[in-house]
């Protein structure tokens, strides 16, 4: 994580440490005394570029009247909000230990059952077999919380919140909060401007960069220092439709959902630095919510052309469906298993889905989490390989 800007000073202690040892240096070789009005210490040069600090003995140094009333400690940008710097962590607790299979972190919502009538959501944690499904982080004072992404060595998750503050909260493997990214702004050739709702961060392969969309559009953040926020160019004739954007595994690009003037809702790749935009598909039926593989081969979507999953070459070339026959049930938001064998997705009615995971040749689909009825929405599985 990096240095907090709000609790940068902009004191140079090694300076001070320099100038002061300095100062008591000279007052020593005047004569071993404290010096009066009668017996004025001698001014004395010092080159301090070639002052060897390292055989000060400051063990009998006297910085007691050392006055730092004056000293500027002012923070750089009072009016951000930044992340706390934080101690190392070592992961601990139920979802923390790495598992052979790995962990499916996903969003759960349950409509009206909180006080009053207003709904709650979590971000649960569960194994692929079912097993120890987890509360993560939740409760009613996180309106809208969900749409997790997991950090590469699987110790944290980021995860989006609605209330208090359109915020990205990122949540250690214990359910404790480390850092709350919010107040996002992209800059322009004026002044900064506030991202209207961001949503659905991404967690890069090299775990040091987000990507999250927008109304505004595509953008990239450093979790540790997120002022400014960097927008990926896509132009202007496309509006990045709401849903996860996902990362080649060599994190140079990144394939997302957009409209086009044309009002078709199709799937786009483009390099993190804003070149090489590539429109993959271009079917009057909307494709979006994609993830690609982590050997970079294929990439999964959702697609209106059934309302089910899909599957084509990095390239756009060899779209398939992914479920065969008109009885499969809708299916959304696929991702895919570390080794690249299954994808974990949810299906169902909308505001009634549960996670499954299918086998990457489409066979094989089971369900994952609680089966009695609700309603109970489930939603943005996430598989993490540790």
């Amino acid at each position: 994580m990096g240095i907090d800007a709000h609790t940068r000073t902009k004191l140079s202690m090694r300076g001070v440490a320099l100038l002061g040892a300095a100062t008591l240096l000279v007052a020593a070789c005047s004569g071993g005394g404290s010096s009066t009005a009668t017996d004025p210490t001698p001014t004395v040069a010092v080159d301090t570029t070639t002052l060897d600090t390292t055989t000060l003995d400051t063990t009998t140094l006297d910085t007691t009247t050392l006055d730092t009333t004056t000293l500027d400690t002012t923070p750089d940008t009072a009016g951000d909000t930044v992340p706390e710097s934080t101690v190392p962590f070592v992961p601990s607790g139920p979802m923390c230990p790495p598992t052979p299979q790995g962990r499916i972190a996903y969003e759960l919502g349950f409509e009206g059952a909180g006080v009053d009538g207003a709904d709650v959501w979590t971000v649960q944690v569960v194994h692929p077999d079912g097993s120890n499904d987890s509360q993560l982080i939740g409760g009613e004072q996180y309106l809208g919380l969900g749409q997790p992404s997991w950090s590469p060595d699987g110790t944290r998750a980021v995860v989006s919140a609605m209330v208090p503050n359109d915020q990205f909260l990122i949540v250690r493997c214990d359910g404790t909060i480390e850092t709350v990214l919010e107040g996002l702004e992209m800059e322009t050739l004026s002044y900064p401007l506030s991202i209207d709702t961001p949503n659905h961060p991404s967690w890069s392969p090299d775990g040091k960069t987000l990507s999250f969309t927008s109304a505004d559009g595509l953008f990239l953040i450093d979790p540790a220092d997120p002022y400014p926020t960097r927008q990926v160019d896509i132009g202007i004739d496309l509006t990045v439709v709401r849903g996860r954007a996902s990362w080649s595994p060599d994190g140079d690009r990144l394939v997302f959902g957009a409209t086009a003037a044309d009002g078709n809702t199709d799937l786009y790749v483009v390099g993190v630095d804003g070149s090489g935009l590539v429109r993959l598909t271009n079917d009057p039926g909307d494709d979006y919510q994609p993830a690609w593989s982590p050997d970079g081969s294929t990439i999964a979507f959702r697609s209106m052309r059934d309302g089910k999953l899909w599957l084509m070459a990095a390239d756009g070339s060899g779209q398939e469906p992914m479920f065969s026959g008109e009885g499969a049930a809708a299916a959304y938001q696929p991702s895919w298993s570390p080794d690249g064998t299954q994808l974990v997705y949810v299906s169902g009615e909308v505001g009634d889905t549960r996670v499954h995971i299918i086998d990457a040749d489409g066979s094989g689909d089971r369900q994952v989490t609680a089966t009695e009825p609700s309603p109970r929405f489930e939603g943005w599985p996430t598989w993490v390989g540790t």
